[in-house]
């Protein structure tokens, strides 16, 4: 955070400033490097290093052989994700608004002198009120998916396993933001090839962001209908190898 805060903020380590509109003074490879090292360091040894060890450590404070805490240690693992959630959703509204409407630079200094006593999250989304239901359900989906996953790595892991179980749930999650990032690639070369405006413009009033979420419903539709035939074959087999 504090890296992301530099090249936001400091002249050497920050872009000029734009020239109109449109017209932008390419950064310099030293300002890219400041830049993508702070988002990598956050998301290598931030996210993927201590998150997984947080929610084992914390889970590692139940004891499983009173019945009481062993109910205890379900619930903090709905708790444990709850006020991630709750970080994410600042960072996204109000962080956000600090930075569109006064800088960066301050925007990030937020939450890396956050940092220091607590840990925040950084994300990206702007008001979409439109969409706001939609968000809502993918957002319980997310919570009851990945709570439950959470919990299932922990349970099934070996005692001196349990850090480096979760953190393979997370690798596998940001598997998935990579493949994101690679469609939505592939998406943008493909639908603005011809000098088309593409699906995705900076101005969305100008693309068809509707034709993106119908290739995500046929790509996740794909995905579920191929891992149901698969788990649906397995235990054929199971059951054949039991008679």
């Amino acid at each position: 955070m504090t890296l992301l805060t530099l090249s936001a903020s400091v002249p050497g380590l920050k872009p000029a400033e734009s020239i109109g509109p449109s017209l932008c003074s390419p950064a310099a490879a030293v300002q890219y490097g400041v830049f993508l090292s702070g988002l990598y360091l956050i998301a290598l040894l931030g996210t993927g290093g201590i998150k997984p060890c947080v929610s084992s450590f914390g889970a590692d404070q139940f004891d499983d052989t009173d019945p009481i805490e062993r109910v205890s240690k379900a619930s903090f693992f709905n708790w444990f994700y709850f006020f991630i959630y709750i970080g994410s959703f600042v960072s996204s509204t109000l962080l956000v608004w600090v930075q569109e409407n006064s800088g960066w630079g301050l925007g990030f200094m937020i939450p890396t002198v956050w940092e220091w006593e607590l840990l925040a999250q950084d994300a990206v989304s702007m008001s979409i009120f439109w969409q706001g239901p939609q968000y809502m359900l993918m957002g319980i989906a997310e919570v009851f998916f990945f709570v439950g996953r959470l919990e299932f790595f922990y349970e099934q892991s070996p005692d001196a396993m349990r850090s480096l179980c979760s953190a393979l749930a997370l690798l596998n999650t940001a598997m998935g933001n990579y493949l994101s990032s690679l469609i939505l690639t592939l998406v943008a070369y493909f639908t603005t090839a011809d000098g088309k405006g593409g699906w995705i413009p900076d101005d969305l009033d100008k693309g068809h962001l509707d034709y993106f979420f119908w290739l995500l419903v046929l790509l996740g539709l794909s995905t579920f209908l191929c891992m149901s035939s698969s788990l649906l074959s397995t235990r054929r087999r199971r059951k054949k190898a039991a008679v």
